[in-house]
């Protein structure tokens, strides 16, 4: 499963730096056509898992649909870094992707076990969002943890 997503982490250490500000100024330059491109590659991707009923994520299209995605998101981050609940989402998902990408695995291959989430695509979306509610709980807990622990010696 890892040197699948191999290429997605050596696109993210490619995308640093200068190169992310360039990318970022394309998006913000181009926003509403990638916005509306990553959504319909969204609905492309979603169209042909329904069709074909692959439900799994390792597929040759995610390699086009996850840049697109990210493009898609750096050109909506133009409205959405004016929301401050976006904002404080986004720092959250950033403090726990790490722990996120690699528990969340775990409780896809959990939950799939069972008859009722591999039953079809809703399903599927079920499985990824209690996947990710209990990777992002149990991402926080060290972080809560330790505030918990400065609150004590401090009091």
């Amino acid at each position: 499963l890892f040197p699948t997503w191999l290429f997605f982490f050596v696109l993210g250490m490619a995308i640093d730096g200068k190169m992310l500000d360039r990318l970022r100024d394309f998006a913000r330059k181009f926003a509403l056509p990638l916005v509306l491109l990553a959504a319909a590659g969204a609905f492309l991707y979603t169209w042909d898992a329904l069709r074909s009923g692959n439900l799994d994520s390792i597929k040759p299209q995610q390699f086009l649909y996850g840049p697109l995605c990210f493009l898609g998101l750096l050109a909506a981050w133009k409205w959405l870094e004016k929301r401050k609940s976006a904002v404080i989402a986004s720092g959250y998902l950033s403090r726990h992707s790490m722990a996120v990408y690699f528990s969340h695995v775990f409780f896809i291959q959990r939950l799939r076990r069972t008859d009722f989430f591999n039953q079809n695509l809703l399903t599927m979306l079920l499985v990824f969002l209690i996947a990710l509610s209990i990777s992002l709980l149990l991402s926080a807990l060290p972080e809560a943890w330790s505030r918990f622990r400065r609150r004590k010696k401090a009091a």
